[in-house]
């Protein structure tokens, strides 16, 4: 190999590992295994454990069940469909964590991949009100949940795939949404709760931080990224889709 070749070879190393984004080492990559199992441990035990009540709270519900024998399903049915779906959705999004967790958990932008997928989880695992009404610390443990989701779905279109923001100002995008989710989250009673605003003005908020992350996504793939950024973007897409 000439020099030239070796040159040329450092030079494509060196753009694709800044491409990839900075990776984590030491402290902080222990750190960040540390909390990937543990989010895995927690989601699992959490789904385990609320799985009975939730399907309590179907059998015993009479409007369910007078819906679906009017209109000829058996009740079975239901449940048996609720069963395999929530599964289906938890096994995915879990396992979708635990590969990215298991062979990038270097790379920073990886984990916080995986940890939105996590917290999406539970997100959707949200005990019914009345539930988290009569526990102040359970209560209190899904706010946190709440504020940790959205603003780490944010954080992850915004970044996503190479943990650099772009453009620059949208990082002034994001600390303005952590910010009103301090009040939504934690301070129902707060003015400066968006749920307090006028509807349209909360709307306005909402969709404008959403229409932000979704455009900067498609810049990016547009413009910015490479072809297997590219194909990563659109598994995001289609498990974003799967969601919603």
């Amino acid at each position: 190999m000439t020099l030239s070749d070796t040159t040329a070879a450092a030079v494509v190393n060196a753009q694709e590992q800044q491409a990839e984004g900075p990776r984590l080492h030491g402290f902080w990559l222990t750190c960040a295994r540390t909390l990937g199992v543990l989010m895995l441990f927690l989601v699992l035990v959490f789904y385990i454990i609320t799985l009975p009540a939730y399907y309590t709270q179907i059998i015993t519900s009479e409007t369910l069940h007078a819906d679906f024998t009017k209109n000829g399903f058996f009740f079975d049915f239901l449940l048996v469909s609720n069963l395999v779906l929530s599964v289906l959705f938890v096994a995915s999004y879990t396992g979708i964590a635990g590969i990215i967790f298991w062979r990038k958990s270097n790379e920073w932008i990886a984990m916080l991949s995986a940890f939105t997928f996590l917290l999406i989880v539970l997100n959707v695992l949200t005990p019914p009100p009345e539930v988290l009404n009569s526990n102040v610390w359970l209560n209190w443990l899904f706010d946190l949940f709440g504020f940790l989701q959205w603003t780490s779905f944010l954080a992850f279109l915004l970044l996503f795939p190479n943990g650099k923001f772009v453009p620059r100002w949208t990082r002034i995008v994001l600390l303005g949404w952590i910010a009103l989710q301090i009040p939504w989250n934690f301070f129902p009673t707060s003015p400066l709760n968006p749920q307090a605003w006028p509807a349209p003005l909360t709307l306005l908020v909402e969709l404008g931080a959403w229409a932000t992350g979704f455009c900067v996504q498609v810049y990016r793939y547009r413009r910015i990224s490479n072809q297997v950024q590219r194909q990563q973007t659109k598994w995001v897409i289609f498990g974003v889709a799967a969601w919603v």
